[in-house]
């Protein structure tokens, strides 16, 4: 053996060998040079060492390896055994030394059947068995585990196979075929009526069968039908052929097809269409193979000359083929009396190649003969006697034929050449021509002691075959595999190539290159480095490949050649390629141009592979048309990688340029791939804007703007309005229609934030011009109808009334229902001029209650409402008050920042339920200094309850969160010295990162405390400005750090003393202010509280107001705008009539008070409504009211419309 030897047979590239094997190769290897011209395992592999192993069948794993089935009396009986082999000849994973069971029933199994399942890659077995007395036919399915998967439907349990036909009689000779769905369709022969005729039937996938209990007629002619052959028909059926004795006088050929129902298709007839017409002789012994479009070609013997071959090719419906002879076409004469089936082979064009044994002077030899689908004999075949496979002495028999996966086939036969019967075999070309390594008589398959008999092939898929067979002296059951002679590698052109690229092998002269199976392997070498080969192709002759190896950064130096056909053999040739380092023009890419600009721009590069040296490297650029290139590179040498060159100041405003990257080294240069660019156009004036019409519009509108006017718009410029704090807002439409006017469109949102907006131009080139304040954003008007104030009693000494205002142009009537503690609700009913308010007494309808109260316009036009409640302390020399307005709907969440037991304190709750289910609350006491209390409480349907801070908690200062399950309102009121003095507030639902207070003092007698709350669950860090006459005051302590869920005192007196301020209180996280002012005129200390309010507003309303000998109303406007804004004031009387309006301006960071005796000249009451004139500058307005020489005050927020 040429090339690599016995190296080559043992290398890691090779496939492993079965291990019994392994010492017999190397013998064989010492021997003989020629021991692998055929063989590969050295060896055979022994399939079962049992008693009496016997009858093997074969056929392909579909995986490169075999399925062989056989039967042995291991057991004391013979039974069905199978295994599968890998190419290697190694069991595969599954399956158990000496077979898995295919069938161990304690009766006799004979004559099995055997096809590959290709569905799922399994075995099917049929089998005669005699468990019933009588012979019947079995199936089995094995997966390629080797897990039996049929189960008798008859017996559970039972996986010895399902009955195929049980009937009486003797069912026999069973011959099988796949049915490509995971079943298999079994034919056999069958004494149920007397004579033998033909049945079939279908297991499907599931085992059981598809057809007629005990199969369906195939043909039930008079005398006999015997050696029937079958064939898949690859459309779900199959095709049977056999020799039929219906005629009396001689045997003939008959066939039929059945499809995947068991019906005949059309053209096929009920007991079988003839395949021979001559009636002068018997016709016997068919075999047959798919012709490859649903018919079948079919070899015979015929005794019309003698013993004759015969073949004829039926079509698929059910016609002779009319390039072929009614009475079939002559292969060759003179042949020995047969006593089995010719082999067969298909040959690919839908003919066949056919193996028989012929007389020669007193022995037998063994010829073969190939016909095509058109019945023509291809070039080197049609002699009279075939052409010879085997004439050496002694007698070839037995011919077994595979594929040898070109066209041509494989022969084994046995041989007693040497006295006993041997297995031979050896492979014939499609041309008739036995291939390299071959010749007439064979190879040895296995020459062992005594004889070897009943050969059977399957091929290897790979142009070799496998070949089983039983020992005579053992009846053990052996296989081997053969295969092609290992290929040899000579010379190699080119022998060398460098590391720079590719290299196109031009003729890798050797011999027994094959692509059988598959196209070689082409690999160089060199340690633990491989390059594999591209675009392999071999020549005809398989003495020459020609492919291509990329040598990219190989190493340089010698490289050894290998070259491994599909069936795993290989040869090399050691050091027979080298690698030459090599320096080559650098290889570049031209990336696009950056920072293009009306005379400038950078031009890039990106040197993708120096070529083995650093180069010099730089771009060529011109304009589009122009002539020649202008180039600029850069001083010194450079490795692989991008660079950008920058050209400024020279190019031409507005024009397209043309440039590539550029790179040389010793032994060349390369230039990237052309690209373009252009430069921008000259730059454009700054644009400016003058002015925008509509110049406003109402949040969640959309404003179509008609004229942007300005100077110098052109393209598409981005038009947008923006405000510090809120989310852009870009035009759409956009449309410049001189470069003096913009159109376009603004959707406004609507939680755009009320006010002025700046006005933002950007044309293309980035240069962009803004007019500050140029838009306002109007705040779309709600409606309040309703309103809620969860305190009020007119019991325990207090009194209480209820001040409505009604600030629309029309009447409205006002209905307060009152929900009292315990008790049904009461209605009161209040009809309200235009621009009027009204006074209620609750004491009038109730009597003498706790109650909440809820009041509603019928019309459901905006009011607002708020509640004063009077009462004298033990001892006071004047009673004292407090007010709240109310809330305009329940909600589930509440916070109020003040609240205290300490310092002589009473705290109570109030919680009012304006719902038809129980209000479950949860109370959460912030306490400063220390950390949160919860505490449940309850709120019956429709009424209100009140709960004492101090029961909750004991003695402390905290603040209050409220949450509920239903929509409630709180409100919270304080009493001290024997409640000498006392204030309430409501709370407010929405923490947040700015909260306003307008009022505060640390004049006049004065003392003013601010209560900050951070409901937050982590530290939140907190700063207080104070907003006096004379500008900002930034608390001291700045900034504060308070606890997650606390509250913090701030007494506004120890920082900044003797002053009028309001106040500003921001956080890092939302929180909550709220502040309470003492002060004392000589009649006992008295005190007043309010919310604060988390943004100003355009609009409010204060429904209490009087002025009188006894009481002082003011009203105080805070301005939060940077600029000065101007609000008018509404003073309205309780009929409507007589009501003043002023107008008045807030200057800017500021506040303003304003009394109602002076500012608006009325005595008695008066409700106050404030508007901001400019609803870009919203205000935050209180109003604070005094009784007996401030002897008693309260203040409140006010109802604000948006």
């Amino acid at each position: 053996m040429s090339g690599r030897g016995v190296s080559a047979f043992l290398s890691g590239r090779s496939r492993s060998i079965p291990a019994l094997a392994l010492v017999t190769v190397i013998l064989l290897c010492l021997l003989s040079p020629t021991a692998f011209s055929g063989v590969r395992w050295g060896s055979p592999l022994v399939m079962c060492d049992q008693a009496a192993s016997q009858n093997v069948e074969m056929v392909t794993d579909g995986d490169g390896g075999f399925y062989a089935a056989w039967a042995d009396n291991r057991a004391g009986n013979m039974n069905l055994y199978a295994l599968k082999v890998d190419r290697d000849g190694n069991r595969a994973a599954g399956w158990s030394l000496n077979g898995n069971v295919v069938c161990d029933n304690a009766a006799l199994q004979s004559t099995c059947s055997v096809c590959y399942e290709s569905a799922a890659g399994g075995l099917v077995v049929s089998w005669s068995d005699s468990r019933s007395g009588t012979e019947d036919v079995y199936a089995q399915k094995l997966d390629s585990s080797g897990n039996r998967l049929w189960e008798n439907p008859t017996v559970p349990g039972d996986y010895n196979g399902v009955p195929v036909s049980a009937a009486s009689g003797s069912q026999t000779s069973p011959r099988i075929a796949e049915d490509g769905a995971g079943g298999a369709i079994v034919g056999w022969q069958d004494s149920r009526t007397a004579a033998w005729d033909l049945y079939a039937q279908r297991v499907q996938s599931s085992g059981l069968v598809a057809w007629t209990a005990n199969g369906i007629v195939v043909c039930d002619q008079p005398n006999y039908q015997i050696e029937m052959q079958a064939v898949k028909d690859g459309a779900g059926g199959a095709i049977f052929v056999w020799q039929d004795y219906r005629s009396i006088d001689t045997y003939d050929i008959y066939a039929e097809r059945l499809d995947s129902s068991g019906s005949r298709p059309s053209g096929w007839n009920e007991d079988g269409n003839r395949v021979c017409l001559n009636t002068d002789a018997n016709q016997t012994y068919p075999n047959l193979v798919s012709d490859g479009v649903q018919g079948a070609s079919i070899a015979f013997i015929d005794e019309r000359d003698g013993f004759s071959v015969y073949a004829n090719r039926i079509l698929q419906n059910g016609s002779i083929d009319g390039d072929w002879n009614l009475d079939g076409n002559l292969l060759a004469t003179t042949t020995a009396q047969q006593d089995y089936p010719p082999g067969v082979v298909a040959d690919g064009t839908g003919g066949l190649i056919v193996a028989w044994r012929r007389n020669n002077v007193g022995s037998y030899d063994l010829s073969a003969q190939r016909i095509d689908g058109d019945a023509a004999f291809p070039s080197g075949w049609g002699a009279a006697t075939g052409v010879a496979i085997a004439d050496a002495t002694g007698d070839q028999a037995w011919p077994v034929v595979t594929t040898d996966g070109a066209g041509g086939a494989t022969i084994g036969w046995t041989d007693s050449r040497s006295g006993n019967q041997d297995i031979y075999a050896t492979r014939i070309g499609a041309d008739a021509v036995f291939p390299a390594g071959w010749a007439k008589n064979g190879i040895p398959v296995y020459e062992g002691p005594n004889s070897q008999l009943k050969p059977r092939m399957t091929s290897d898929e790979k142009g070799g075959a496998f070949v089983g067979w039983q020992d005579f002296t053992t009846w053990y059951v052996y296989a081997q595999r053969i295969s092609n002679p290992a290929p040899t590698a000579d010379s190699i052109v080119p022998a060398s190539g460098d590391n720079s690229g590719p290299v196109s092998i031009t003729d890798l002269a050797g011999t027994g290159f094959s692509t059988i199976g598959g196209t070689p392997t082409v690999e160089l070498t060199r340690g633990v480095d491989v390059l594999t080969a591209t675009g392999v192709s071999v020549n005809p002759t398989g003495t020459s490949i020609t492919c291509d190896f990329d040598l990219t950064g190989a190493e340089a130096g010698p490289w050894t050649v290998i070259v491994t056909n599909p069936d795993d053999q290989d040869t090399e040739l050691m050091d027979g390629f080298t690698v030459d380092e090599a320096v080559v023009p650098p290889t570049m890419q031209t990336d696009q141009a950056t920072n293009v600009t009306y005379n400038g721009a950078t031009l890039n590069g990106n040197i993708l592979d120096t070529g083995g040296e650093n180069c010099t490297r730089g771009v060529l650029y011109r304009q589009v048309g122009a002539g020649a290139w202008s180039n600029r590179y850069q001083l010194g040498l450079f490795g692989p990688g991008a660079y950008g060159i920058p050209i400024s100041g020279t190019l031409t405003p507005g024009t397209t340029y043309e440039f590539k990257a550029s790179a040389f080294n010793s032994a060349g240069g390369d230039e990237g791939a052309t690209l373009q660019f252009t430069t921008t156009a000259a730059p454009q004036p700054a644009p400016t804007v003058i002015s925008i019409t509509p110049s406003s519009g109402t949040q969640g509108s959309t404003v179509n703007v008609t004229n942007l006017a300005g100077t110098d718009f052109y393209g598409t410029p981005a038009v947008k309005l923006k405000r510090t704090g809120q989310t852009d807002i870009t035009a759409t439409n956009v449309v410049v229609a001189s470069p003096t006017k913009i159109t376009c469109r603004f959707v406004l949102p609507a939680n755009a934030a009320p006010g002025a907006w700046n006005l933002f131009v950007q044309n293309p080139d980035g240069q962009s011009a803004t007019k500050n304040s140029a838009f306002t954003m109007n705040a779309s008007q709600a409606t309040y109808p309703t309103w809620y104030l969860a305190e009020g009693t007119t019991a325990w000494g207090f009194s209480t009334y209820i001040s409505v205002v009604n600030p629309n142009d029309t009447s409205v009537t006002v209905d307060l229902t009152y929900m009292p503690s315990g008790e049904p609700n009461e209605v009161q009913t209040v009809v309200m001029p235009p621009d009027s308010r009204a006074t209620v007494f609750p004491a009038d309808t109730l009597g003498q209650k706790d109650f909440s109260t809820k009041v509603e316009c019928r019309e459901g036009k905006t009011i607002a409402a708020d509640r004063t409640m009077e009462w004298t302390g033990e001892g006071s020399a004047t009673p004292e008050c407090h007010g709240s307005v109310g809330v305009t709907s329940p909600a589930k969440t509440w916070y109020l920042p003040e609240g205290s037991t300490n310092w002589g304190f009473e705290c109570w709750l109030l919680i009012q339920n304006p719902n038809s289910a129980t209000a479950h609350c949860t109370v959460t006491y912030m306490i400063e200094g220390s950390g949160a209390q919860e505490v449940s409480h309850e709120v019956e349907p429709n009424s209100r309850a009140t709960f004492n801070m101090q029961t909750d908690i004991g003695n402390k200062d905290a603040s209050i969160k409220v949450t509920s399950d239903v929509p409630v309102i709180p409100e919270r009121a304080m009493y001290r010295n024997d409640r000498r003095e006392g204030h309430d507030s409501i709370g407010t639902t929405t923490p947040a990162l700015d909260y306003y207070l307008a009022e505060g003092t640390s004049a006049w007698g004065f003392t003013t405390f601010v209560l900050v709350q951070n409901p937050n669950p982590t530290d939140t860090s907190v700063n207080v400005t104070y907003m006096t006459g004379e500008g900002p005051v930034p608390h001291p302590e700045n900034p504060i750090t308070m606890s997650a869920n606390s509250r913090r005192t701030i007494r506004v007196n120890d920082y900044l003393p003797d002053r009028d301020f309001s106040t500003r209180v921001t956080g890092d996280q939302p929180i909550i202010a709220e502040r309470a002012m003492y002060w004392d005129s000589g009649t006992g200390e008295a005190c007043h509280d309010s919310i604060g309010m988390d943004s100003p507003h355009a609009t409010f309303y204060l429904p209490d107001g009087e002025a009188g000998s006894e009481v002082e109303t003011w009203t105080l406007v805070q301005n939060p705008n940077a600029t000065d804004a101007m609000v008018t004031i509404t003073y309205m009387t309780e009929d409507g009539t007589g009501n003043v309006v002023k107008t008045e301006t807030i200057g800017a960071s500021s506040r303003s008070t304003f009394n109602l005796a002076q500012h608006s000249g009325l005595s008695g009451r008066a409700a106050i409504v404030v508007e901001s004139n400019d609803a870009a500058k919203p205000v935050m307005v209180e109003r604070a009211m005094y009784w007996y020489s401030r002897g008693a005050g309260t203040d409140t927020i006010g109802g604000c419309s948006d």
